[in-house]
């Protein structure tokens, strides 16, 4: 199978969050406490963040136009599933793995919550369960592109209910030239535009078109994922992970 991708237009984005459903319906997810408007966030934003039962999520951005207008900006949150991929490196157990399509998935079955993923995401994605498991693991969880609709030539369900074709699905190259168009079709309409994705980590298996640099969305910028700190710290996470293999293997 070619490597697939799913690009994020976010000009179209309209927050209707058909995906966040979409996801919660397919994956079988239990809904989570609305909360409106609560300290630290942008009102909107529900849930406020992702969690063990939340793979996707539509973030809020307050801005004003170029008139001086106030504007609302979105962004779908998930995992990236990126090609240099921190958490598949990282794990222990090696339960982290990479479907043929390029998308990362956690095997829970093997999974001992010992959240080294967690730590180690860029992207501040992984969750791990609070309630143990019946082998008395806690489990990490993140989105896992829809494996199973994939396997049987079904698109991810975030993607099938997207009213705005914001969220397309496809080989990755494809999708590289389809946002490096977009994006010139944006400038040429006299707006800014911004690729995320292409070349971080690798390649993400997420790629966004952006109207604000990748900064303004919270994304970490490619010198950053590249850092010498970063790469230290990814070494000294493997290394505490091992560990905690042993100790639970000792038990």
């Amino acid at each position: 199978m070619a490597e697939k991708a799913i690009l994020i237009d976010t000009s179209k984005c309209i927050a209707c969050k058909g995906c966040q459903i979409a996801c919660k319906q397919w994956n079988e997810l239990p809904a989570g406490e609305s909360q409106f408007f609560p300290t630290g966030t942008q009102g909107y934003e529900n849930p406020t963040d992702l969690s063990d039962h939340t793979y996707n999520l539509i973030k809020f951005y307050e801005t004003d136009k170029p008139n001086g207008d106030p504007d609302w900006l979105f962004r779908k949150m998930q995992c990236n599933h990126c090609t240099v991929a921190a958490c598949l490196e990282s794990c222990p157990k090696q339960t982290i793995k990479r479907a043929d399509n390029g998308f990362v998935w956690i095997d829970r079955t093997e999974c001992i919550g010992c959240g080294t993923c967690v730590q180690v995401c860029p992207f501040n994605v992984p969750r791990l369960t609070e309630e143990v498991a019946e082998d008395g693991y806690n489990k990490s969880h993140k989105c896992w592109g829809c494996q199973d609709r994939i396997d049987n030539d079904i698109e991810p369900a975030c993607v099938k209910t997207c009213p705005t074709d914001c969220a397309t699905y496809g080989d990755r190259d494809a999708q590289v030239a389809k946002a490096q168009a977009r994006k010139a079709e944006l400038e040429a309409a006299g707006k800014t535009a911004y690729l995320y994705g292409i070349d971080e980590l690798g390649g993400l298996h997420y790629i966004y078109v952006l109207l604000r640099p990748p900064s303004f969305y919270g994304l970490p910028s490619l010198s950053s994922l590249n850092s010498t700190s970063r790469r230290t710290y990814l070494t000294h996470m493997k290394e505490l992970g091992k560990r905690y293999l042993k100790k639970v293997v000792s038990v």
